[in-house]
C-alpha cells in the first residue's frame, strides 16, 4: 500500500457515512428500478440486471461503511485475548512449531502504522475520538494503540506469534501482565516435558499456584518441587556448593555477593584469598564445602581447621600426590591462622554477615543439609520443575544472596555437562524481578549457556534497576545478548527513547493545510482575497514512537525478536475453562494435616500419594 495513498483518520470518519448514504440511495435507486422501468418499456430481463446491479452496489457500499465504522471502533477499545493450554498445543501441531513459545497475535509495525499512529494521536488531543469502553479504561494506556491496524489493513487478520527457543526478557512496569506472560511460559514449558526452573525472589501466591496447577493439570504433580527461605517446613533442602571445579570458584561466588562499594576491592581480594585456602584444604580433608564450613573454619576457628588438617595428613591413608598438595594447602592456612588478629578480622568484616546469614536458623537448615533433597543433577535428568520462591519482601538481603549462589551453581553444572556431553537438554530458567539476583558475571550466562541447552526468561522492570546492580556498559553487553525482548509498558521515557533509536527512522507523509485572507488593495472592484493550499511532503521520524512504549495497555507489548522489525502483540490469558485454581498451600496444608505433627519435609513428598511411608516410625 503507499503511503500518500491511504486516507487519513479523519477523513475515513466522515466516509462512514457518506457510504451508508451512498448504500441507502443506491437501495432505493434499486427499487426504483422494479418499479419504474418497466412502465417505460424495459424487459424484465434488463430490469433485473439494472435492479440486481444497484442493489448489489448498495451492499457494497453499506459494507464498506461497516468495516470501516468497526475500525474505528477498535480504536477504542481493549478487549483481552484469553486462550486455552489445550487450544495452543493444537495451535503448534498444526504448524509444525511445537519447540517454540506461543506468545500471542498481532502485527507487523511499519511506516504505514507509524503515519495512522501520529494522525490519531492528533485526534485524540483535539478530542475527537469517542470515549473509551470500560474494559479499555480498566487496561490503562492508549487502546487504539493496537486498533491501528483495522485503519491500516481492514481485511488482515492478526497473525499468531511464536518465539523461537532463545533467551527472551519480558520488560515492562508493575501490574502490566509480566507475571501473566511468565504463566503462558511456563505452561508450555512445562507441557513440552523439559525441566523448567522458576526463581521467585518475590513470592509471587498467584505465580505459584500457577505453576503447581500446570503440573498438576499436565499429569506432572510428583515433578514439583518447592523450595522456599519464608517456609522451611514444607522446604526442599539444596546446598549451592553442590558443584564446583576448583576452590577458587566457590570463593568466587562468596566474593560476589559481598558489598562491591568505594574502595572495598582490597577487602573483597583478601576474602577470596582466605576462602580459597579454606576450601582448598577442606576438599583435602575430605569435608563436603558448605556454608556452615566456611563460617565456622574461615571467620571463627581457623585453628581447628589447621588441627584436623594435619591430623588428616600423618593419619589418613592418602597418596604422595595427596599429601603433598594437603601439606601445601597447610602451610597456605598456617600463614592465615599467623596473621595478625586485628587485621584480620578489619580485612573480613564484611565476609562475617554475609556467611552467618546464610548459616544460621532455618536458612541454615535449608542451605546446608546433612543430605539434600535437591540437586541441579537431580532436576535436569528427572525433568522436574522447580519453583524458587526466596521470600524478598521479608529480608531482600538475603534472598539476592541466595538467588545468586543458587544461578552459579546451576550454571556450574551445566558447564560441567557441555565439557562431557555433545546432546543436551533444554532446560528453561524462569528468573521475576531479575534486578534482585544479578551480578556481574551475570553477562557469561547469557554468552555461553545457550549452547549447552540452558534457555533465560527475564523479567525486568527498567534499565535503572540493572544500572543500579551492574555497570552500564554491561548492561549494554547483556541486552546485546538477549534475542527476544518484549517491551510491555515502560514508565521510563529515556528507555523508550533507546530503544527506539535501534530500530531506525522511516518517512511518512505530512500534510499542510494553509488558508488566508486578505483585505482588497485594488479599489471597490476587489474586496479582499483568499487562497487555500494543500502541501504533502515526506517528514523523518521514529519507526517506533516512543509514546507507543510508555502508553500500552495492559496486556499488550512490542516484540523485538532476531532483528526483525518490531512486532505488535496482544498477549493471551490462560483460560482453565471455567475451573477454579487450587491453591499449592491449600493443598499441601490439607495433606499435612494428616501427618505426624513432627514431621517436616519438602513439599513434594507430602503430595505424594503414599503419605504413610513419610510418617516417622513409632
Amino acid at each position: 500500500m503507499r503511503l500518500h495513498n491511504r486516507q487519513p483518520v479523519v477523513r475515513i470518519r466522515h466516509d462512514v457515512r457518506h457510504l451508508y448514504v451512498y448504500g441507502v440511495c443506491e437501495g432505493i435507486l434499486a427499487c426504483l428500478a422494479y418499479i419504474a422501468l418497466p412502465a417505460i418499456g424495459w424487459t424484465s430481463d434488463f430490469v433485473l440486471i439494472a435492479g440486481y446491479g444497484m442493489g448489489g452496489c448498495a451492499l457494497c457500499r453499506i459494507s464498506q461503511g461497516l468495516r470501516r465504522k468497526l475500525g474505528l471502533r477498535e480504536l477504542t477499545r481493549a478487549r483481552p485475548l484469553s486462550r486455552t493450554v489445550a487450544w495452543i498445543d493444537d495451535l503448534k501441531t498444526r504448524l509444525g512449531q511445537a519447540d517454540r513459545l506461543y506468545i500471542g497475535e498481532g502485527f507487523i509495525w511499519g511506516p504505514e502504522h507509524t503515519q495512522a499512529y501520529h494522525e490519531v494521536y492528533e485526534l485524540a488531543e483535539k478530542r475527537v475520538l469517542l470515549p473509551m469502553d470500560r474494559q479499555a479504561r480498566d487496561a490503562g494506556g492508549l487502546p487504539y494503540i493496537h486498533g491501528i491496524n483495522a485503519l491500516v489493513s481492514p481485511d488482515a487478520e492478526q497473525s499468531q506469534i511464536h518465539l523461537l527457543p532463545e533467551h527472551t526478557a519480558i520488560i515492562g512496569t508493575t501490574g502490566i501482565g509480566k507475571t501473566r506472560t511468565f504463566e503462558l511460559f511456563i505452561a508450555q514449558s512445562i507441557r513440552q516435558g523439559h525441566p523448567v526452573i522458576v526463581v521467585d525472589p518475590k513470592s509471587d501466591r498467584d505465580l505459584l499456584d500457577a505453576t503447581y496447577q500446570i503440573c498438576k493439570d499436565s499429569g506432572r504433580e510428583r515433578a514439583f518441587e518447592y523450595f522456599s527461605l519464608a517456609h522451611p517446613q514444607i522446604s526442599a533442602t539444596m546446598n549451592p556448593f553442590a558443584n564446583y571445579s576448583t576452590p577458587g570458584e566457590i570463593a568466587g561466588r562468596i566474593t560476589t555477593i559481598m558489598p562491591n562499594n568505594g574502595n572495598s576491592q582490597p577487602f573483597i581480594d583478601f576474602c577470596y584469598d582466605v576462602l580459597t585456602t579454606v576450601v582448598d584444604v577442606l576438599i583435602l580433608i575430605n569435608i563436603k564445602p558448605s556454608l556452615r564450613a566456611l563460617y565456622h573454619y574461615a571467620v571463627l576457628d581457623r585453628e581447628s581447621l589447621l588441627i584436623e588438617a594435619r591430623t588428616f595428613l600423618v593419619k589418613a591413608n592418602i597418596s604422595d600426590a595427596h599429601k603433598y598438595q594437603l601439606a601445601y594447602a597447610i602451610r597456605d592456612l598456617e600463614a592465615k591462622v599467623d596473621h595478625d588478629k586485628t587485621h584480620f578480622q578489619k580485612m573480613t568484616t564484611s565476609l562475617l554477615p554475609v556467611l552467618k546469614s546464610l548459616s544460621s536458623g532455618n536458612i541454615g537448615e535449608l542451605l546446608n543439609p546433612a543430605q539434600e533433597s535437591l540437586s541441579w543433577e537431580k532436576i535436569i535428568q528427572n525433568n522436574l520443575v522447580v519453583y524458587l520462591s526466596l521470600a524478598s519482601m521479608k529480608d531482600s538481603y538475603v534472598s539476592s544472596n541466595v538467588g545468586k549462589l543458587f544461578i552459579q551453581d546451576l550454571v556450574s553444572y551445566i558447564g560441567t555437562l557441555y565439557t562431557r556431553q555433545s546432546t543436551f537438554k533444554t532446560v528453561y530458567l524462569y528468573v521475576d524481578e531479575t534486578y534482585s539476583v544479578i551480578y556481574e558475571g551475570f553477562v557469561d550466562i547469557l554468552n555461553k549457556m545457550r549452547a549447552a541447552g540452558l534457555h533465560l526468561v527475564l523479567g525486568l522492570q527498567t534499565t535503572a534497576d540493572i544500572e543500579a546492580r551492574i555497570s552500564d556498559a554491561v548492561r549494554r553487553q547483556m541486552y546485546g545478548l538477549i534475542s527476544n525482548k518484549l517491551y510491555m509498558r515502560i514508565p521510563d521515557g529515556e528507555q523508550a527513547a533507546e530503544l527506539v533509536e535501534t530500530l531506525g527512522k522511516c518517512s511518512i507523509p505530512k500534510m499542510t493545510v494553509t488558508r488566508n485572507v486578505a483585505a482588497g488593495l485594488k479599489g471597490p472592484e476587489e474586496l479582499f482575497r483568499s487562497g487555500y493550499a494543500v502541501r504533502l511532503d515526506m517528514a523523518e521520524t521514529e519507526l517506533l514512537p516512543p509514546e507507543v512504549l510508555t502508553s500500552l495497555p495492559r496486556g499488550q507489548g512490542i516484540l523485538i525478536t532476531q532483528g526483525q522489525p518490531p512486532v505488535k502483540l496482544r498477549i493471551p490469558l490462560l483460560d482453565r475453562n471455567g475451573l477454579p485454581r487450587e491453591s499449592f498451600f491449600d493443598r499441601v496444608t490439607s495433606a499435612y494435616a494428616g501427618m505426624d505433627s513432627k514431621f517436616t519435609g519438602d513439599a513434594r513428598n507430602i503430595l505424594g500419594a503414599d503419605l504413610e511411608r513419610y510418617k516417622p516410625a513409632a
